[in-house]
Formats: C-alpha cells, sequence, structure tokens
C-alpha cells in the first residue's frame, strides 16, 4: 500500500516545476529582484507624489479658509455699511421732509405778508387819497 502512495508522488513529482531545478534559476531570480525592485521604487514614487500632493492641498485649504475669513469679514463691513446708508437715506428723507414742510411754511408766509402788504398798501392809498380830497375841500373853502 505504501509502494502504490510513493509511486503517485513519483508520478505527480514529474510534473511538479520547480525554479531550484531550472538550469535559468538565477536568471529567473534576477528579474524578479528586479521587478520587485521597480514595483519598490515605483511605490516610493507614488507615495512622494501623494505627500506632495497631501501638502498642496494643505496648503490650498489653508489659503482658502483665510481668504473665506476675508469675505466673510467683508461681507459684514458691507452689512454695516449697507446699514449705515439705510439709516443716512433715511435720516436724509426726514430731513427732506422737513426742509419741504419748512419751505411750504415760508410760501404760505410770505403770501400771507404779501397779501398783507396789499391790503396795508390799499387802505394807505385810500387814506393818501383821502386825505388829498381832504385837502381839496379845505383849500376850497
Amino acid at each position: 500500500f505504501q509502494n502504490m502512495e510513493n509511486s503517485k508522488a513519483k508520478q505527480s513529482a514529474k510534473f511538479f516545476c520547480t525554479v531550484a531545478s531550472n538550469p535559468n534559476c538565477q536568471q529567473f531570480r534576477d528579474k524578479l529582484e528586479m521587478i520587485v525592485a521597480e514595483l519598490l521604487a515605483e511605490k516610493q514614487h507614488v507615495q512622494f507624489l501623494l505627500s506632495t500632493t497631501r501638502s498642496e492641498c494643505q496648503k490650498q485649504i489653508t489659503e482658502l479658509d483665510s481668504q473665506i475669513a476675508t469675505m466673510n469679514g467683508k461681507k459684514g463691513d458691507g452689512a454695516r455699511i449697507e446699514a449705515q446708508g439705510s439709516a443716512d437715506k433715511s435720516n436724509s428723507q426726514v430731513s427732506i421732509s422737513a426742509i419741504e414742510k419748512e419751505g411750504r411754511d415760508l410760501l404760505k408766509s410770505a403770501w400771507k405778508q404779501s397779501n398783507d402788504c396789499d391790503s396795508e398798501l390799499k387802505s394807505l392809498r385810500n387814506t393818501v387819497c383821502g386825505s388829498k380830497k381832504l385837502k381839496q375841500e379845505v383849500i376850497t373853502i
């Protein structure tokens, strides 16, 4: 029974290929070492590129955060300027309304004074005319 197992093992060994029994074994090992070395070099290169990319990304993130902070500050300044402009506009409108009212009041006063003046002039003319007539009558008497 053991002979049978040995013979099966020998038959399968005939189909089993080993690198050590190959006459080109050293060349094969050299080639594998070159492939491994190239893969390691490529791995290092990719790790370097990844590190560089991460560093550049971090710089960009820092720069963008700085720009965002600056823009947020300007946004706050803009809101304050807008609020001040709105307040100034409101104050100006109040001032304009007050000036317009004062102008209307002055015009009314001027018209009233002009009418009073016209009335006074008419009254004075009448008085002067009356005085002239009286003088004429006194002279004629």
